[in-house]
Order: C-alpha cells, then structure tokens, then sequence
C-alpha cells in the first residue's frame, strides 16, 4: 500500500479481517489518497476500529456463506447437530439495521461479562448456553445474533440473566472438515464449500474449561485415542498442522514455535480455544477411510512395504506396521501414532519438496 502510494494513484480499496492495517491507511491518507477498508460480514468490531479512526469501512456479505443449505445447533446440555435446510432466504437486515441490532446485543453481552469482541458467536452461545435458553442455531450466525436480539428485547435486565463469571469459562467448538472438491451434486445439496464442510464437522459442542481442555479436544476433533494414537505431543502436532488450524494460529500470532515444550503448546492452545479471537471452527482429523488412505497405501505399494495386489484391502495394524518401516527407510523422524505417521510421509512425498510451511516444536 506504501509504494503504491508513492505512485499516481487515486484510491486504494483493502480487504481484511485485521485491524492491523489502521496505522498504514491513515499515512496512506495524509499523502492526498483516498483509502477503503472492506470488512466482511460478522467482524463489525474491526470495522469499528477502522470507522474510530477515521478510515472509511465498508462491511461485504460474505459469499462463502451466502446460499448455504446447513444449520448447526447448539442444545441446551452442550452437544449439537447439524442438518440441511433450504437456502436462507435473501431478505437480509439493511446495513444501519444490522449494525443498530448487533450493537444492542453486544452491549448487553459485555454487561454480563461474555466479552463480545471478536467473533461475536462465541459470546452469544456461551451466554445461551449460561442461561439455559434451549436450543440455538449458530450456524448461519446470523441466526444467533437474531435470537439474543429478540429475547433481550423482552427482557433487557441484566440483573435477571445469569453472568459468565457465575459459571466459569467456556469453549465454544464448531468442527469443520478440510474443504475438498466440490462437484454440482454437493453444492446442489450443501449451497457451498463452507456449508459441506461444517456439515461433515457434526455439529457445535461447548465445554467447560479445565486442565484437560485440549486432551478432551484433541480426542473429540480425532486426532488422539487410546489406540493408535495415544501421543498428547504429535496429536497437537498434528491438530496445528491441519491447514486450516494452521492459518488461524498464524493469523492471531498463536503457533507453536521450535522448542517450545508440549506444556507450552498445550497451554497456548487451551487460551486460542478459550479466546473470543477465534470462531470456534477447528477442522478435524481427515478419517481414515478407503478414500482417505489411497495416497498412504499407494505410496506403501510403491515402496515395496505393502503386497499391491487387486482392490486390496489392508487392516489398520497392516499400514501402522509398514509407515513403522517406510520412515526406517527413508531416514524420517520417528513417530509413535498412526497420525504421526500418515503425516509424516505424506509431507515427505508431497509435489513441492521446498515447502516450508509445517510447524515444528
């Protein structure tokens, strides 16, 4: 944005999801250029950040969510489902309207102490949650913030709702699987990527807080069991490694870093799960079917480690054992979990041999 202020330019347009930028628009600005900071939809509290300072944001309709066919609810004992539904109709809240409602509601939120900063929906399903107000769709979370706004309209005391400090911490989980190839069938019956995905995740969960959070975690999102996959240290390793876990750690300044300890990474997650800084969308460990696997055996067969014959289906113990020898072979860091290992030597075999991107510690 410097540098392009440094030429003949007459306006630059940002988009982002971080308030980071704030300082570098305003020097934009004080060289004669006119700036526009574009906020999607449900980060109104970046925008405002932006609007306070005096830079000009405008809030987009995400499309990512637009004509999705999902609906994630939370139930009152704090498990959840998913289901399909049509399309949600069009008829959206005009932008003044939207911004007056949310507003209420996060005044309201902050007044009980549910911190509504970030990523509004944790606030508003923790409280739900605190108050036992039954069921509640949070995903769109359009939905949500709908909910709270109506029922505080019939009762906007706050001495008559129970606090977040009366209860204690909560993390609020909305799974999600790695987004694949979306073919015509799949969006005709999800809407969009994002839709699938958050379907394929099974449906928001909240839990209380403890020194067990991650573990708990870890074992719900898949990616450790008592069986083979018992390693608290490479299911975290796994768990930040996961591409879109990945980016959100990085974007809030949260990854483990080399040489950090498993306490250290396992306290650093527990506050990124507690945080108001995320969604509470975390994707969960890729499951091990016949689909799945292809690449894993193939790369086994290849190496001699598996017998390839015909439409050959191998038992869990078989490709445990052979990752074992595989990684011997090629000199890989050694690993204790099915996980670990699938892990490790997909990243061995992947297309860029340059890639630097994987998180170590």
């Amino acid at each position: 944005m410097l540098k392009a202020a440094m030429h003949d330019v007459e306006c630059l347009a940002l988009l982002t999801v971080d308030a980071g930028f704030v300082n570098t628009i305003l020097e934009v600005e004080q060289s004669g250029i006119r700036s526009f900071v574009f906020i999607p939809l449900g980060k109104l509290q970046i925008s405002r950040t932006y609007e306070a300072a005096g830079v000009h944001a405008v809030i987009l309709k995400s499309q990512k969510t637009a004509g999705g066919k999902v609906i994630a609810t939370l139930h009152d004992d704090g498990s959840g489902s998913v289901e399909l539904a049509p399309a949600a109709s069009s008829n959206k809240l005009a932008q003044h309207a939207f911004t007056a409602r949310t507003d209420a509601v996060i005044y309201f939120l902050n007044s009980l102490g549910f911190e509504a900063h970030g990523y509004t929906i944790q606030s508003i399903a923790k409280f739900w949650f605190t108050n036992n107000l039954g069921s509640l769709v949070v995903y769109p979370a359009d939905s949500g913030l709908a909910a709270v706004h109506e029922v505080i309209s019939e009762e906007p005391r706050t001495s008559l709702w129970t606090s977040y400090y009366e209860l204690g911490k909560l993390a609020f989980f909305l799974p999600h699987s790695a987004e694949g190839k979306m073919t015509k069938s799949k969006i005709q019956t999800y809407g969009n990527s994002g839709s699938h995905s958050i379907f394929r995740g099974g449906g928001p969960f909240i839990l209380s807080d403890s020194d067990q959070l991650v573990e708990q975690v870890l074992r719900l999102f898949g990616y450790l069991d008592d069986e083979f996959n018992a390693d608290l240290r490479e299911a975290m390793l796994c768990f930040v490694n996961a591409n879109g876990n990945k980016k959100k750690l990085k974007r809030r300044g949260m990854l483990p870093a080399f040489g950090e300890t498993s306490v250290d990474v396992q306290s650093k997650l527990r506050r990124a799960f507690l945080s108001h800084d995320f969604s509470g969308q975390w994707q969960l460990m890729n499951k091990k079917s016949t689909e799945a696997m292809k690449p894993l055996q193939h790369i086994m067969n290849k190496a001699g480690f598996l017998q390839s014959t015909k439409n050959t289906e191998y038992c869990h113990v078989e490709i445990f054992e052979a990752m074992h020898a595989y990684m011997q072979q090629e000199g890989l860091p050694s690993m204790n979990t099915f996980n670990g290992r699938a892990w490790r030597i997909l990243r061995a075999n992947r297309r860029n041999p340059d890639w630097t991107g994987d998180v170590e510690f």
